[in-house]
């Protein structure tokens, strides 16, 4: 009955006026229509709600692969508060090599729900706060595939990325890893490769780097206007350009 039901939102159509009448339709675009996201820049760091998500999938193409779970690590006040994190069926064979890297099998998803399933609770737990993760870029675009396909629309969060965060402050270029910034930082990753485990340990790694900015990071305003960039490193436009990457609406 619960799938009948999610089935048809696929099936989804504008009437001849383009309007959509399905409900779940109009209330996944409620939730993505933020509030206070927009005001968020000129808060006090402290007083912002982030969510660190982070994703295991069949590959990394997100034109062909599939989300097969999805975790989500709420943060306030620079404390780890909620926890989300589900498993999903995605109609699809999981290939051996993906198996390997995070273990998760067909027979482990079956009886799982749909991603258009979850993606009410998920979006109602990423409402109005700024999205973090590492290598987020692949995750966000993952999901947004999903939402546009399904919904029409992508996440409209303000994001951040670990690893962009981390060359602003040690002025490097080099690409991190997720492992090198838990050894940086002394995380510790109890369950590495899955998404849950994963998120954690980000959300860990973010605490500890943001408190490495000091009195230099007060607000997402110093970073998003490159104030920050041109007190710490002179305006070097290496970085200023690198930086509209790190932190943009989706």
């Amino acid at each position: 009955m619960i799938k009948s039901f999610f089935s048809k939102i696929l099936q989804s159509k504008p009437d001849d006026s383009g309007k959509i009448d399905d409900p779940l339709v109009l209330y996944v675009r409620k939730l993505l229509t933020p509030k206070s996201i927009n005001n968020c820049l000129k808060i006090n760091l402290e007083n912002i709600t982030f969510t660190v998500i982070d994703t295991e999938t069949t590959g990394l193409d997100k034109k062909k692969d599939k989300i097969l779970s999805i975790a989500g690590v709420k943060i306030k006040k620079f404390r780890i508060v909620n926890i989300y994190n589900v498993f999903v069926d995605a109609g699809v064979s999981i290939p051996e090599e993906s198996k390997k890297f995070h273990g998760i099998d067909d027979e482990h998803l079956k009886d799982k729900p749909k991603l258009v399933e979850i993606f009410p609770d998920f979006l109602k737990f990423l409402k109005d706060t700024v999205i973090v993760g590492h290598h987020i870029k692949f995750d966000v675009e993952m999901i947004n595939v999903e939402l546009e396909k399904n919904y029409g629309v992508k996440l409209p969060n303000y994001i951040i990325d670990t690893g962009h965060l981390y060359n602003f402050l040690t002025n490097t270029e080099e690409k991190v890893s997720l492992d090198y910034l838990m050894k940086e930082f002394h995380v510790k990753c109890e369950d590495r490769h899955s998404a849950l485990g994963d998120a954690i340990a980000t959300a860990e790694v973010f605490i500890k780097l943001i408190s490495k900015f000091g009195n230099k990071l007060s607000t997402l305003d110093d970073l998003y206007q490159n104030k920050l960039l041109k007190r710490i490193w002179g305006g070097n436009e290496i970085y200023r350009r690198r930086f509209k990457h790190t932190l943009q609406k989706v």
